[in-house]
């Protein structure tokens, strides 16, 4: 499944409800799918408290009946959204195509500090994947193309320059890879 060439559309259909957001982070290895305990697979259940239904897994030898939360080990562990609402905001984070007044209403959440927290969660995911995978460019004969631009906010949209944001990237067009710092 690519997901780069799925249309807004076609993801949130794919993606209605609990289960096909938690069907979907197994496939991607984003949540445990079949863990083991006592050498044995533990089973996944589902326990209903009201509206919220709770997926935890369960180990199903007699004497040990050790229960943990799907989320446990991952990046998910800490949150109490629901599995969709998580998946709606990474994606979101992804596209980058949404105002915060606008997520917050798609992805059903009331709370402005929630939605900031996810997305430097996300970010700070990106930022460790990249400490740990540096792109390396460049090389004997290789041609590197770099730029470096000013990103400048108006106060209110008029009157005076405020904020001023540097952005540095390079590019190899052989390889097709870049960085943007």
């Amino acid at each position: 499944m690519n997901l780069d060439l799925m249309s807004d559309p076609k993801f949130f259909q794919m993606i209605t409800t609990e289960e096909d957001a938690l069907l979907f982070l197994q496939s991607h290895g984003l949540i445990l799918s079949n863990p083991y305990c006592c050498n044995k697979s533990m089973v996944m259940r589902k326990r209903s408290d009201g509206k919220n239904k709770r997926y935890f897994f369960r180990c199903n030898v007699k004497d040990c009946r050790r229960e943990f939360s799907i989320k446990k080990g991952s990046f998910f562990e800490n949150s109490h959204l629901e599995l969709k609402q998580m998946v709606y905001i990474i994606y979101y984070f992804v596209r980058d195509n949404q105002r915060q007044d606008d997520l917050m209403r798609n992805v059903e959440i009331e709370s402005e500090h929630t939605i900031v927290d996810w997305k430097n969660f996300c970010r700070e995911i990106c930022a460790s994947h990249f400490l740990r995978n540096p792109v390396v460019l460049g090389g004997i004969n290789e041609i590197v193309e770099i730029d470096e631009s000013s990103i400048v906010k108006r106060k209110y949209e008029r009157g005076r320059l405020v904020r001023t944001q540097w952005v540095f990237g390079g590019y190899q067009p052989s390889i097709k890879q870049g960085f943007l710092v």
